[in-house]
């Protein structure tokens, strides 16, 4: 194919792409030399939140239901909960308030507890 525009013909071998990462690919790397956003710090974030990549710690208070599921025992009814309940009183306080959650007792936060975080 070919489009003429005045003096200069454009054919699609011409033409270069950028490759754009799907979602399931990390973006190349620019080579700039500078650190990411987070100051360092290894992590990703997530829909709404911070797992920290090095430990696997998930802050319930800030982590979205994708990452809240990817706990033991957590399934997307009690992401959804998780979530729910820190709307409605603010944030968790210390792990153990997990507790208040309907359907997060002594077994499943035996699971999680040392998954996640509050900070």
């Amino acid at each position: 194919m070919e489009i003429t525009r005045g003096n200069t013909a454009v054919t699609a071998e011409s033409v270069t792409s950028t490759p754009v990462p799907t979602p399931t690919e990390k973006p190349a790397d620019s080579g700039s030399g500078e650190q990411s956003g987070n100051g360092g710090l290894a992590g990703q974030a997530g829909e709404n939140g911070w797992k920290d990549l090095k430990t696997g710690v998930i802050n319930i208070n800030t982590a979205g239901a994708e990452e809240l599921m990817s706990l033991p025992g957590i399934g997307e009814s009690r992401a959804a909960w998780i979530i729910e309940y820190r709307t409605k009183n603010g944030p968790f306080l210390k792990k153990e308030d997990i507790m208040q959650v309907k359907g997060i007792k002594d077994g499943i936060f035996s699971k999680i507890k040392d998954r996640i975080s509050v900070e």
